[in-house]
């Protein structure tokens, strides 16, 4: 979802698409699903219809599922700022990690720390290094020289200032892998509260409908 909510022309978001899922492969659950370059992404299930969707078709469904808030589950949006932070902790530690083998300990993660597959030793890592605000401003100025002093032409170029672009967004207060998802809670928001509102209205009718009042037998009336 980060890529769609960047600004991206529509070319990129389908060229995005296709380098992420236009290579072949495929999932199998309670349906499947392939791609294959220059065909698109294909939808299979039983009992229904096989679609093929080319990379424009695939791109605006998402836009519209994000916009509408269908694309993500609360659960999953409110692990975003998690998210976030391994994804700084990871360019950090990789940033580091292409420097030559003995300037790689001025890095404040540990080399057996796997922010790949991070377990509790990560997660704990990275509150400690994040929430250490002097400790973060004093590794940022040891990127900004090294990456100062990186050729353009350098083979980790790329590497080290997408690290360093991201810490120096931490330290200022700006960064983010998803600009504006504050719209998007808000639209889940709004279509959570439609569907209570619609299951609530079946439930308003059937009380507000009149209900049959017994009448008293004839016998009884007499009396």
């Amino acid at each position: 979802m980060s890529h769609f909510l960047h600004d991206h022309t529509p070319k990129e978001r389908i060229d995005f698409l296709k380098n992420e899922y236009g290579h072949g492969g495929g999932t199998w659950i309670d349906g499947g699903s392939w791609a294959e370059p220059g065909k698109g992404i294909g939808l299979e299930r039983p009992g229904c219809e096989d679609v093929t969707l080319n990379g424009n078709a695939v791109s605006k469904r998402i836009s519209e599922l994000i916009q509408s808030g269908r694309y993500m589950t609360q659960a999953e949006l409110d692990r975003v700022p998690g998210y976030e932070k391994l994804m700084l902790a990871r360019g950090v530690k990789r940033f580091f990690e292409t420097l030559p083998q003995e300037e790689r300990g001025q890095s404040p993660f540990a080399k057996e720390l796997d922010f790949i597959y991070p377990k509790q030793a990560e997660w704990d890592a990275i509150r400690s290094f994040t929430e250490d605000s002097t400790e973060v401003g004093a590794c940022l100025e040891k990127m900004r020289y090294i990456f100062e002093n990186t050729p353009a032409d350098d083979r980790y170029y790329d590497s080290r200032k997408s690290g360093f672009d991201k810490l120096a967004a931490f330290a200022n207060g700006t960064y983010t892998l998803f600009p504006d998802i504050d719209k998007i809670q808000n639209a889940l928001l709004l279509r959570q509260a439609r569907q209570e509102r619609q299951s609530r209205q079946p439930r308003q009718a059937s009380e507000a409908s009149p209900t049959s009042i017994p009448m008293p037998s004839t016998s009884t009336a007499l009396k």
